[in-house]
């Protein structure tokens, strides 16, 4: 009898071992002891991104390194890990026409495996939830993803709703046509203050405008076949607009031909200028009282379109967004992929977008908790979603684009005629297109 209750109390012993040590099993974190590191672009976004990083550290075990660099920094990095395969970072932060350029090289892999898997125990991608154009540019090739859209990235029409009231007007204008009226009436003749302003620097800053008025008007850089509509009527038309009004209208500055992003958002933020299409991800600068002269006096609408035949405005503008994808010489995708789609999960892209990321979630930009902070996000979904459109996606894009916005720059500032400056960015754009096969001579 003294036997047999041992026997049993040594059996009990070990079954309450056995569950405690399953209890202890299931309690400890799935990616525990791995640790990846992630480069990401310094600003906003990227410091939201490393203030999240410790929630899923404390979740899965897994530590996380937050690289955060400069643009030349970033891209120096990257470039030399993807060429030597050394997998010190575990993903890449590139931007959508960055991605063909990895994806050929072998650089990064497709996620579908994972999606498919399910590997991660803590979302679901939702990969329906992205603004569609963005996914088009930003991760989607041949059937897959690629990447997970991270910045999204759109122009606004930014007003100064003072300058509005002084100059009688009230709503933003719809067209082109509307904006070149409103613009004329905010520009006073000793040059202190215009009535729009752009970013127009040669290059991608440039071909950036020519591209949404191109399409408002009816045509996109390339047919079907590849060849350059640049020099068609519509290419004609909207560099024509440019042109006029730079140098005829003179409802910009002089100098817009040498502006960039931080040129434009200056012409703002100290009233120089009461319109720009400028793109939102500066709205909180322009919005902060320490660096902003108009803080609290900006409105934010979709950018001006051209009015078609039935009444309805047909809006168009080029879009920015960048993205994360899985280095294809990481020792622990499966752990970083993980990282990745909790990071991008809907309610933590929510926690993202209030500390001042630029979401790529429609449902993020139409969340109550963002526009209660962020009053212009509902636009910035509304654009995401109906008004942008990729620069083209070819593998030789930073060819393209230094050499085909040269040509339209040189139009604008009076090198060529509007005719030859169209001609000589078609004939570029051709050669190009042959040079990659693309576009096939007969």
């Amino acid at each position: 009898m003294k036997r047999t209750f041992l026997i049993v109390s040594a059996l009990s012993l070990i079954g309450l071992m056995l569950l405690s040590s399953l209890a202890c099993a299931e309690e400890t974190p799935p990616f525990k002891g791995i640790e990846i590191t992630i480069p990401v672009l310094a600003g906003p976004s990227g410091e939201a991104v490393k203030k999240l990083a410790p929630q899923f550290e404390a979740i899965s075990g897994m530590k996380v390194n937050i690289e955060i660099l400069s643009h030349d920094e970033l891209w120096k990095k990257m470039e030399l890990d993807a060429a030597a395969k050394s997998g010190n970072f575990d993903a890449f932060h590139i931007n959508y026409f960055k991605l063909d350029e990895y994806r050929n090289s072998g650089a990064i892999i497709a996620l579908d495996d994972f999606i498919k898997g399910d590997v991660s125990p803590y979302s679901d991608p939702k990969w329906d939830d992205f603004a569609f154009a963005l996914l088009k540019a930003m991760s989607e090739r041949d059937g897959k993803y690629y990447a997970f859209p991270h910045m999204g990235d759109t122009r606004l029409l930014w007003y100064n709703k003072e300058l509005f009231a002084k100059a009688g007007l009230q709503n933003p204008p719809d067209t082109w046509v509307e904006f070149t009226d409103y613009a004329r009436k905010m520009t006073t003749p000793d040059g202190k203050q215009y009535g729009a302003g752009f970013e127009w620097q040669k290059s991608i800053y440039v071909l950036d405008m020519f591209q949404g008025l191109l399409l408002e008007n009816g045509s996109p850089f390339f047919d079907e076949n590849w060849n350059s509509q640049m020099n068609s009527p519509a290419g004609q038309a909207s560099l024509q607009f440019m042109y006029d009004t730079l140098n005829k209208e003179k409802i910009v500055p002089p100098d817009v031909i040498n502006w960039g992003h931080t040129e434009l958002t200056n012409g703002i933020v100290t009233g120089y200028v009461a319109m720009a299409d400028q793109w939102h991800v500066f709205i909180p600068q322009a919005e902060d009282p320490s660096s902003s002269l108009v803080a609290g006096k900006l409105g934010y609408a979709l950018v001006p379109g051209i009015k078609q035949a039935d009444g309805t405005i047909l809006r168009r503008d080029s879009l920015g967004t960048w993205g994360f994808a899985i280095n294809s010489a990481s020792k622990n995708p499966k752990a970083t992929y993980a990282f990745l789609e909790w990071l991008k999960s809907p309610e933590i892209d929510v926690q993202y977008a209030l500390m001042g990321g630029t979401s790529t979630r429609v449902s993020t930009n139409n969340d109550p908790r963002v526009i209660e902070k962020f009053s212009f996000a509902p636009v910035a979904a509304k654009s995401l979603s109906e008004v942008v459109m990729p620069l083209p996606i070819i593998p030789n894009f930073t060819e393209w684009v230094e050499a085909a916005g040269t040509e339209i720059h040189k139009g604008l500032v009076n090198q060529l005629s509007v005719k030859e400056a169209l001609d000589g960015a078609t004939d570029i754009s051709n050669k190009l297109m042959e040079k990659i096969g693309f576009r096939k001579v007969k």
